[in-house]
Protein backbone atom coordinates (compact mmCIF):
# COMPACT_ATOMS: atom_id res chain seq x y z
CA UNK A 1 0.00 0.00 0.00
CA UNK A 2 1.30 3.41 -0.90
CA UNK A 3 1.51 6.33 1.54
CA UNK A 4 0.42 9.83 0.54
CA UNK A 5 4.07 10.82 0.02
CA UNK A 6 4.62 7.96 -2.44
CA UNK A 7 6.51 5.68 -0.03
CA UNK A 8 5.50 2.03 0.20
CA UNK A 9 4.36 0.80 3.62
CA UNK A 10 6.14 -2.32 4.86
CA UNK A 11 3.03 -3.08 6.91
CA UNK A 12 0.02 -1.27 5.49
CA UNK A 13 -2.24 0.62 7.92
CA UNK A 14 -5.38 -0.83 6.27
CA UNK A 15 -6.52 -4.21 5.07
CA UNK A 16 -9.04 -4.71 2.26
CA UNK A 17 -10.79 -7.87 1.11
CA UNK A 18 -12.76 -7.64 -2.14
CA UNK A 19 -14.89 -9.93 -4.25
CA UNK A 20 -17.39 -9.70 -7.07
CA UNK A 21 -20.92 -11.11 -6.93
CA UNK A 22 -21.83 -11.94 -10.58
CA UNK A 23 -25.49 -12.70 -9.82
CA UNK A 24 -26.13 -9.11 -8.68
CA UNK A 25 -23.25 -7.42 -10.53
CA UNK A 26 -21.91 -6.00 -7.26
CA UNK A 27 -18.41 -5.36 -6.03
CA UNK A 28 -18.08 -5.88 -2.28
CA UNK A 29 -15.09 -4.57 -0.35
CA UNK A 30 -14.53 -5.16 3.37
CA UNK A 31 -11.95 -2.90 5.01
CA UNK A 32 -10.50 -2.11 8.44
CA UNK A 33 -7.43 -0.52 10.02
CA UNK A 34 -4.41 -2.44 11.24
CA UNK A 35 -3.06 0.33 13.47
CA UNK A 36 -3.99 2.52 16.40
CA UNK A 37 -5.09 5.57 14.42
CA UNK A 38 -8.10 6.43 12.30
CA UNK A 39 -7.51 5.92 8.59
CA UNK A 40 -9.22 7.04 5.39
CA UNK A 41 -9.66 4.41 2.69
CA UNK A 42 -9.66 5.89 -0.83
CA UNK A 43 -11.32 3.49 -3.27
CA UNK A 44 -11.91 3.99 -6.98
CA UNK A 45 -15.62 4.01 -7.83
CA UNK A 46 -16.77 1.51 -10.44
CA UNK A 47 -20.53 1.99 -10.29
CA UNK A 48 -22.08 3.76 -13.28
CA UNK A 49 -23.76 6.36 -11.06
CA UNK A 50 -20.86 6.83 -8.59
CA UNK A 51 -22.92 5.66 -5.62
CA UNK A 52 -22.30 2.91 -3.09
CA UNK A 53 -23.68 1.65 0.20
CA UNK A 54 -21.59 1.31 3.35
CA UNK A 55 -22.60 -1.35 5.88
CA UNK A 56 -21.42 -1.09 9.50
CA UNK A 57 -21.13 -3.84 12.15
CA UNK A 58 -24.23 -2.63 13.99
CA UNK A 59 -26.26 -3.12 10.78
CA UNK A 60 -26.85 0.49 9.82
CA UNK A 61 -26.18 1.52 6.25
CA UNK A 62 -25.15 4.75 4.57
CA UNK A 63 -25.26 5.78 0.92
CA UNK A 64 -22.12 7.55 -0.28
CA UNK A 65 -21.28 9.37 -3.49
CA UNK A 66 -17.90 9.32 -5.22
CA UNK A 67 -16.00 12.60 -5.55
CA UNK A 68 -13.75 12.81 -8.62
CA UNK A 69 -14.26 9.08 -9.14
CA UNK A 70 -13.21 8.00 -5.62
CA UNK A 71 -14.94 7.06 -2.39
CA UNK A 72 -13.41 8.33 0.87
CA UNK A 73 -14.30 6.04 3.76
CA UNK A 74 -13.37 6.72 7.37
CA UNK A 75 -12.08 3.66 9.22
CA UNK A 76 -11.88 3.65 13.04
CA UNK A 77 -8.61 2.82 14.76
CA UNK A 78 -7.82 -0.63 16.09
CA UNK A 79 -8.11 -0.73 19.88
CA UNK A 80 -6.85 -4.19 20.94
CA UNK A 81 -3.17 -3.47 21.55
CA UNK A 82 -1.10 -6.26 23.05
CA UNK A 83 2.63 -6.67 23.56
CA UNK A 84 4.17 -9.49 21.55
CA UNK A 85 7.06 -11.19 23.28
CA UNK A 86 9.34 -8.54 24.78
CA UNK A 87 7.83 -5.69 22.77
CA UNK A 88 6.39 -3.09 25.06
CA UNK A 89 6.60 0.17 23.19
CA UNK A 90 5.96 -1.28 19.72
CA UNK A 91 3.05 -3.48 20.62
CA UNK A 92 1.01 -4.85 17.74
CA UNK A 93 -2.72 -4.68 17.10
CA UNK A 94 -3.70 -8.34 16.59
CA UNK A 95 -7.34 -7.41 15.95
CA UNK A 96 -8.05 -4.71 13.39
CA UNK A 97 -10.41 -1.79 13.81
CA UNK A 98 -14.15 -2.01 13.33
CA UNK A 99 -14.83 -3.10 9.72
CA UNK A 100 -16.77 -1.23 7.06
CA UNK A 101 -18.24 -2.97 3.99
CA UNK A 102 -18.71 -1.15 0.69
CA UNK A 103 -21.27 -2.52 -1.78
CA UNK A 104 -21.61 -0.99 -5.23
CA UNK A 105 -23.11 -1.85 -8.58
CA UNK A 106 -20.35 -2.89 -10.96
CA UNK A 107 -21.23 -4.19 -14.41
CA UNK A 108 -17.64 -4.55 -15.59
CA UNK A 109 -16.71 -7.83 -17.24
CA UNK A 110 -13.58 -8.25 -15.13
CA UNK A 111 -13.55 -6.13 -11.98
CA UNK A 112 -10.19 -4.85 -10.78
CA UNK A 113 -9.46 -5.82 -7.21
CA UNK A 114 -8.45 -2.70 -5.25
CA UNK A 115 -5.08 -4.16 -4.19
CA UNK A 116 -3.80 -3.93 -7.75
CA UNK A 117 -3.74 -0.16 -7.49
CA UNK A 118 -1.38 -0.20 -4.53
CA UNK A 119 0.78 -3.26 -5.22
CA UNK A 120 4.45 -2.29 -5.73
CA UNK A 121 5.63 -3.13 -9.23
CA UNK A 122 8.50 -5.16 -7.78
CA UNK A 123 5.97 -7.61 -6.30
CA UNK A 124 3.80 -8.05 -9.38
CA UNK A 125 4.22 -11.53 -10.74
CA UNK A 126 6.30 -12.65 -7.73
CA UNK A 127 5.79 -16.26 -6.74
CA UNK A 128 6.05 -17.77 -3.26
CA UNK A 129 8.74 -20.41 -2.90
Amino acid sequence: MQAANGAIYMQPPQEWVAFYRPSTEERIVGMWTLCGRNETAIIDATSPDGRATLVYPDGHTQTIVAVDGHYSIELPAATNRNPFGSEGTNAIYPIGGSPVILIEKDDLDHPDAPYRVFMPSALRGAKCQ
